[in-house]
C-alpha cells in the first residue's frame, strides 16, 4: 500500500471506512473464487500424472468406522437463499431472495 492510499484511509470517516472494509472483503472473496478452481485443477492434474507426485506430506488414514447412512428430509416451503450478511460470500449469492422448495427426501 502506498503513502497516498494510507493517507486516504487515515482521513476517512468511520462510515467511509466501513464501506471500504466491505468492498475490500468482497474483492478478496472474489479473488478466492478464482483460486479455488485452480487448486482443484492442480489436485486433479497431480492425481492423473503417472508419477503420482504428492500434493502434501500428510498421510490419509484408511479404514475405521463410518457414519450410518440415513435419509435427510425437508418439508418444503419458502426459504431464504443467498448471502445473509455474515462472513464472506460469492458474487452469485447476491441479492438474498426467497426460494420455493418442494418437499423432498434424499
Amino acid at each position: 500500500m502506498d503513502a497516498g492510499t494510507l493517507a486516504r484511509f487515515e482521513e476517512a470517516s468511520p462510515g467511509v471506512l466501513a464501506e471500504l472494509a466491505r468492498l475490500i472483503e468482497r474483492g478478496v472473496n472474489h479473488k478466492q473464487q478464482h483460486q479455488e478452481p485452480m487448486v482443484t485443477d492442480l489436485k486433479y492434474n497431480l492425481q492423473i500424472t503417472p508419477l503420482r507426485p504428492a500434493y502434501h506430506d500428510r498421510t490419509i488414514s484408511r479404514g475405521g468406522a463410518t457414519a450410518a447412512i440415513a435419509w435427510a428430509e425437508h418439508v418444503g416451503g419458502v426459504v431464504q437463499s443467498g448471502w445473509d450478511g455474515k462472513a464472506c460470500a460469492f458474487h452469485h449469492e447476491f441479492p438474498r431472495r426467497n426460494a420455493l422448495l418442494h418437499p423432498r427426501r434424499i
